[in-house]
């Protein structure tokens, strides 16, 4: 699954999520509220931040969590209201947790596994075959060559449609002046989102460029 969170079913194809607070922004402390406890996010993909500290975060039901990174092991943690705790340091790669119940059974299992190769912007809509005067959303990130959104990699990116209206382009940047109406916007840790209107179905496109990256086109 690309540019998503990879999780690996265990024995009994549980899954168990992971998290991992920013590494471009080491040490910052989160600003808690009633409707955010963390700020950490499921990836793994934070080029040039190798060796910034990290905090990782499993959520599980399971008794025991071991996590590793690259087949070695980082440490082990027993949960506390289903979430283990890690303190470890960004270096690339596939980054695992297993779960284990009392009796040393692998229960539930996830992985994160980071971008690789030079990015590029990637373009998915929810539904490609739409009809005139229908609204698609479009999925807009920027991901490396294995398809992995890359969360340190965040640039300028200018929309346009032919056969089609661009109704609102943005991402989920908390602290930003830019428009959902100019088909200019920034993207946040590595992803967009775009909301268009068909006017001519079966010939609709829609064109993303990057500041560095080069244009991307999807057809509706």
């Amino acid at each position: 699954m690309h540019c998503l969170q990879r999780l690996s079913g265990g024995k009994n194809n549980g899954k168990a999520g992971i998290a991992v607070t920013p590494a471009n922004h080491p040490g910052k402390e989160v600003i808690k509220s009633v409707w955010r406890g963390t700020n950490a996010i499921p990836s793994w993909s934070w080029k040039g931040c190798e060796g910034n500290p990290v905090t990782v975060e499993v959520y599980t039901k399971a008794a025991r969590v071991i996590l590793s990174l690259n087949g070695e092991t980082i440490g082990e943690a027993v949960p506390e209201n289903c979430k283990a705790v890690f303190e470890t340091v960004y270096q690339p790669g596939l980054l695992k947790a297993a779960g284990y119940d009392e009796k040393g059974i692998l229960v539930e299992s996830g992985s994160l596994q980071s971008s690789t190769g030079a990015n590029s912007i990637h373009l998915k809509a929810e539904n490609s075959k739409a009809g005139k005067n229908a609204v698609v959303f479009i999925k807009v990130d920027i991901c490396g060559e294995n398809g992995e959104v890359e969360s340190n990699a965040d640039e300028l990116l200018t929309i346009e449609a032919k056969g089609a209206e661009v109704l609102g382009f943005g991402s989920g940047r908390g602290r930003s002046e830019e428009s959902f109406v100019s088909c200019n916007y920034t993207s946040y840790y590595g992803r967009a989102l775009a909301a268009v209107r068909v006017t001519d179905a079966g010939h609709a496109k829609i064109r993303v460029r990057g500041t560095t990256l080069a244009e991307q086109e999807i057809l509706l």
